[in-house]
């Protein structure tokens, strides 16, 4: 990490360098013109972490469905009603085949042929 903030530095003061002898000295370049982004591993975001993520809202919601089903399942036998009719009514706030995480799921439009 302590390399990486050094390459930070001496990029910088390249950039900054390039920067003024374009802009100002040459005038090769407008100084409205866009300037370059960075990408360096200490500030980008990891992949495995959004991985983990997703990972975990999928647990969590999947814990909260085993949850619901359960209580509805006990609620049902209680009141002596009809599994088979219980079971043919949508028991979520979100349908799974639509959402996912209660947002709607991303598709292209080749996926949906």
């Amino acid at each position: 990490m302590v390399k990486t903030v050094g390459k930070i530095h001496l990029r910088g003061a390249e950039q900054y360098k390039a920067f003024i002898e374009e802009r100002l000295l040459k005038n090769d370049t407008p100084i409205s013109g866009t300037i370059a982004r960075n990408s360096f591993a200490l500030f980008s975001r990891r992949n495995n972490d959004v991985v983990q993520s997703k990972d975990n809202e999928k647990i969590a919601e999947l814990k909260s469905d085993c949850s619901l089903y359960s209580k509805l399942y006990i609620a049902n036998q209680t009141t002596e009603g009809n599994l088979e009719e219980f079971f043919k009514h949508e028991n979520e706030k979100f349908p799974p085949s639509l959402a996912e995480g209660g947002k709607l799921r991303q598709a292209k439009k080749s996926a949906l042929l």
